[in-house]
């Protein structure tokens, strides 16, 4: 992992049982042997020495219950992922071991530790697995009396003695049962201080550490690669969800450390050593943080996590008093400011000592109730639908691990208006303007895309995390992706399972503003830069698990050349190509050809903004599907729908008439990409194909979408399991020659094309549960150019009674056969063309 400093490494240490008695001068020891410099050591107890007489899988044992097992959903790309934990209903540890050894969760074969290890990376994101964390208790036996893990006896219990206070799985011990691919992500301990760790039955753990001294360094790596995060809360890898590749660290030169415990070992972490690991297979561990002197500097300048509630703070008072006396006064006074111990810049981090943590004791008036209270450190959970969550998360869904919706300061600080005009129904806004974004180098530094990256020196902070990303080193694209690209080894999974967790962010209800505004980006990354008209691109953008750091990395297109309309050229009957300009909203970054998005406002003199952004941006959304983001105008009054969407429903542009032309949808059918039932799905155009959804999911996903301008607007929409089938084959126009289906001879005969209709036909469902696209309109009794209303039962001329689900506009194909015979095909009938 690197070759030049071996004082690094991780040692491993075998205590006698004379020098197993003080554990606390025992990890004094160890540090003078330069083992807190790894961040992590191991330490094998005497034989002598026993946590527990009884057997593990007594009673005592089995039935503890584990109050809120967290399934592990990892979402991300190429060695950079994010953890989102869902909360399950509580389970005992013998229902829990019963899951991690079941055939769907058990550890797989595998040759060594290390093709285990690249098993993990390769199926990080597949079959999340459940993890029995942070269970309050210890099953080591209570007459131990040295290297008990609840009752360690070092001066953490200060915390104790002086405030009153018993924090679970920092000064009481925390129970882990894992499984395999149970992982914690990357993180120090709470205040940096040490921690230790004990596997008292079953597989082993795999560790990765960072030493201290190069702590700051992976801190300034993973604010490179999650600057949204990073933007958010300074201390985000406390929120134990950032997971980074050994991969990655060694690319950009972060020198890190790699072990295996086993069952009867003890893993110590020192203060600012940065951890993660996963575990092998089920196993029960047992964990507690505590403190040394040498402590005391650390836990004086830890950066804390302010954004969440259960974040652990401890007043660093009794600690400064006790350990360093003869700095208290000063410590008091904010005179005694200095760096963090490893933090080689020399800058304080830290914000100076205040009221809230120069508290001496619990007798102390000064201290409040919520100074005093027990503090926990459980994983923060929030509560979502399970329309929200992941797709391979089927056992219970309770809770998902996400960031809150970002508050209106991104919004807000995008634009600064100084006055808005008269002109306001223009869709124009005078601002100041914004800074430009200057190319650092156009090299290929990003790990996700090759794309320059941007720098604004003047934009607001909370923007410039979206933008501004600093790299120093080119990573090998191919190599890392060779390494631990997510690659399925033993299950199928279908395509779509993968899109329905990229787009969840774009569905939920808590979709911040700034994801909406890097999916903007995204969409108009390629040619012809315009978001209306990446529909019709024949380059389809992939919108994979890394879209939304693709999209931070990426260079806005410029607006001064003006670019193929292609949305336009679909719509018309002209065989001219359109060249129009492009232009950007300022606030939320959709960006458009004027004439696609129905504008004639003159954007060289003022900055522009687009409907929805003029009004009210949160409250906007698509009546017809439930993506966020994307070109949306308002058709009604409080009516809004993307213009693609209006597009197909309506065959024309919102407050825009062009060629109007009819297309089918349902409205209650569930969509495939999203799997939301609400809006209105389409189905694929091929006629074997029930895959239902809606048209900006579509998108999203890469459907084919297809407008025969030449044809009076025959339009199609592939599904990505037929959109290879050529253009020729797809269309076919009049007087063209080929082979159909001979209805009245029931053979395949030679025609010609004479005519070509679009036909509503009728969706119906039968009383056995199937369900039918191609019913004719003359085929309902009673039917009088009125449609019926969803879901009523009709009644067929067959004598069927039904249920009425929608309209599919299908083509009906008018034919002459060269017997001179004609009839009406549906595209099913029609064979080879030419």
């Amino acid at each position: 992992m690197w070759g030049e400093n071996d004082r690094l490494r991780i040692m491993v240490f075998r205590p006698t049982w004379t020098e197993f008695q003080d554990f606390s001068s025992y990890i004094e020891m160890m540090e003078k042997k330069g083992a807190h410099r790894a961040g992590l050591a191991k330490v094998i107890p005497p034989p002598e020495w026993i946590a527990r007489r009884k057997r593990y899988d007594e009673d005592d044992v089995m039935t503890l219950e584990i109050p809120a097992p967290i399934s592990q959903v990892a979402q991300g790309n190429r060695g950079l992922f994010q953890l989102h934990m869902v909360e399950k209903k509580p389970m005992t540890v013998s229902d829990y071991k019963i899951i991690a050894e079941s055939d769907k969760f058990k550890t797989p074969d595998y040759f060594d530790y290390d093709d285990l290890e690249r098993k993990f990376w390769k199926n990080i994101m597949y079959k999340p697995p459940l993890y029995g964390a942070d269970v309050s208790g210890s099953i080591t036996d209570k007459d131990v009396a040295v290297w008990n893990i609840n009752k360690l006896g070092t001066i953490l219990d200060y915390v104790n003695e002086d405030y009153g206070i018993r924090i679970e799985g920092v000064n009481t011990a925390y129970l882990y049962f894992g499984m395999w691919k149970s992982l914690f992500a990357w993180h120090t301990e709470d205040m940096d201080l040490y921690s230790i760790n004990y596997i008292h039955e079953g597989c082993p753990k795999t560790w990765y550490s960072i030493p201290p001294e190069y702590g700051r360094n992976f801190e300034r790596l993973a604010n490179r690669f999650f600057s949204t995060e990073a933007s958010n809360c300074p201390a985000f890898l406390r929120h134990k969800t950032t997971i980074i590749s050994p991969n990655i660290l060694k690319q950009n030169d972060i020198p890190y450390n790699k072990i295996t415990q086993e069952k009867g070992e003890f893993m110590i972490t020192f203060p600012f050593g940065y951890h993660s690991g996963f575990n092998h297979g089920f196993n029960m561990a047992e964990s507690v943080n505590f403190a040394s002197p040498r402590w005391v500097d650390y836990g004086k300048k830890a950066l804390l996590c302010h954004c969440r509630k259960n974040s652990v703070k401890i007043s660093m008072d009794t600690f400064v008093k006790r350990i360093q006396p003869n700095m208290y006064e000063s410590w008091l006074k904010n005179n005694n400011i200095s760096a963090h111990p490893k933090d080689t810049s020399g800058t304080l981090e830290t914000p100076l000592t205040s009221k809230s943590n120069i508290l001496c004791n619990k007798n102390n008036i000064g201290i409040s109730k919520h100074d005093i209270k027990a503090g926990r450190k459980r994983r923060h959970v929030t509560l979502l639908s399970d329309s929200e969550l992941p797709n391979d998360t089927s056992y219970g869904n309770k809770a998902v691990d996400v960031k809150k919706c970002l508050n209106n300061s991104i919004e807000n600080s995008t634009v600064k208006c100084d006055s808005v005009n008269d002109n306001a129904h223009l869709n124009v806004v005078v601002t100041k303007p914004l800074p430009l974004f200057h190319l650092e180098k156009p090299c290929n530094t990003s790990l996700t895309s090759s794309k320059p990256r941007m720098n604004s020196k003047n934009q607001p902070s909370n923007m410039t995390s979206i933008f501004k990303t600093q790299t120093k080193k080119k990573i090998d694209l191919e190599s890392t992706q060779s390494f631990i690209q997510p690659t399925q080894i033993e299950d199928e999974y279908h395509e779509i399972d993968g899109i329905q967790n990229n787009i969840s962010d774009m569905v939920n209800n808590c979709c911040s503003f700034e994801i909406e505004q890097l999916y903007n980006i995204y969409r108009s990354m390629n040619y012809p830069h315009c978001s209306i008209c990446m529909m019709l691109n024949c380059k389809k953008l992939t919108f994979n698990l890394d879209w939304q750091i693709i999209a931070k990395s990426s260079t806005l297109p410029t607006l001064k050349k003006p670019t193929s309309a292609l949305f336009k050229y679909a719509l018309s009957t002209s065989n001219k190509v359109f060249m129009e300009n492009l232009i950007r909203c300022e606030k939320c970054y959709l960006t458009v050809h004027k004439l696609c998005y129905g504008t004639t406002v003159d954007t060289r003199r003022i900055h522009w903004l687009c409907d929805r952004c003029m009004t009210n941006p949160r409250l906007a959304a698509c009546v017809y599907c439930p993506l966020k983001g994307g070109a949306l105008k308002e058709f009604k009054i409080h009516g809004w729908s993307h213009v693609e969407c209006h597009l197909f429903v309506h065959g024309s542009i919102p407050l825009f008439t062009i060629n109007t032309f009819k297309t089918g949808f349902i409205t209650n059918q569930k969509c495939v990409i999203c799997n939301v039932t609400s809006g209105n799905c389409f189905c694929c155009s091929s006629s074997d194909c029930y895959t239902w959804f809606h048209i900006s999911c579509g998108i999203f996903a890469g459907y084919d979408f297809q407008i025969n301008h030449t044809s009076k607007h025959i339009t199609s929409i592939h599904c990505n399991k037929h959109s290879y089938v050529p253009d020729k084959k797809r269309y076919v126009h009049i007087n063209q020659k080929g082979w159909a289906r001979h209805l009245q001879r029931k053979r395949i005969s030679e025609c010609r094309i004479v005519k070509i209709d679009k036909t509503p036909l009728a969706i119906v469902k039968f009383s056995d549960g199937t369900i039918s696209e191609s019913i004719k309109l003359k085929e309902i009794k009673n039917y009088a150019n009125n449609f019926p209303p969803n879901k009523q039962e009709i009644h067929l001329k067959s004598g069927d009674t039904v249920l009425f689900m929608g309209l599919n506009y299908k083509h009906i194909y008018s034919v002459e056969y060269n017997d001179g015979t004609s009839d009406c095909l549906l595209s099913n009938d029609l064979r080879s063309f030419r």
